[in-house]
């Protein structure tokens, strides 16, 4: 799947605040620089990148999970976040 056609910016965000707030190194992480993730090569649109990186962070830094009920609650979760993703039938 190309990255323009993913949710990587998304799942990049958020494996990146949960790495930094469960590191446990003598210097804590105290910022973190976000480039426009998949914007380059990826071809990820600039605010599709923007979307999926704030959904992360509110998901993370904010709390304000989602969990998906259901097979069809995630794909309808995965098609907000980039509108021309793949889904399944």
């Amino acid at each position: 799947m190309p990255v323009r056609e993913s949710i990587n910016a998304y799942l990049a965000m958020k494996a990146l605040l949960c790495a930094a707030r469960t590191h446990d190194g003598e210097i804590p992480i105290r910022s973190v620089a976000v480039p426009g993730l998949g914007t380059g090569i990826g071809k990820l649109p600039s605010a599709v990148a923007a979307f999926q990186i704030w959904t992360a962070y509110e998901e993370i830094a904010l709390g304000k999970r989602c969990t998906p009920t259901d097979f069809v609650d995630a794909q309808h979760r995965h098609l907000a976040l980039n509108r021309t993703a793949m889904l399944y039938p």
